[in-house]
């Protein structure tokens, strides 16, 4: 004997419903954060034209301030990105050693 379950469902307005969670939109607050930091550091670079003289590690140069913002934006977004990668690393190797550690534990006081 089976049963068969009725896959379509009517809710409240009388409109089928085909059931099954709605997929989390998990990608709206990266995104508004994206936009709410792009924004202003846009209007930044692009209002400042003036040239600049830049010092660094003896040497001088003269550029346009704006791309030496965007390189300044460019190069902390990668940094950021380095740093955050690296961190999560050590952090599952921490999480992977107490792992074997609690393992190797439970062995020893098993045997």
């Amino acid at each position: 004997m089976t049963v068969e379950r009725e896959s379509r469902h009517e809710n409240a307005e009388g409109r089928a419903d085909h059931g099954g969670p709605e997929k989390p939109r998990t990608w709206i607050l990266p995104v508004l954060f994206f936009v709410l930091l792009a924004v202003p550091a846009a209007i930044l670079v692009l209002s400042n034209t003036d040239s600049q003289e830049i010092g660094f590690a003896g040497l001088t140069w003269e550029a346009p301030l704006w791309i030496i913002l965007a390189i300044t934006f460019a190069a902390g977004a990668i940094l950021t990105k380095v740093v955050a990668s690296a961190w999560g690393g050590l952090r599952r190797r921490t999480h992977r050693r107490k792992a074997e550690y609690r393992r190797a534990r439970r062995q020893a006081e098993g045997e």
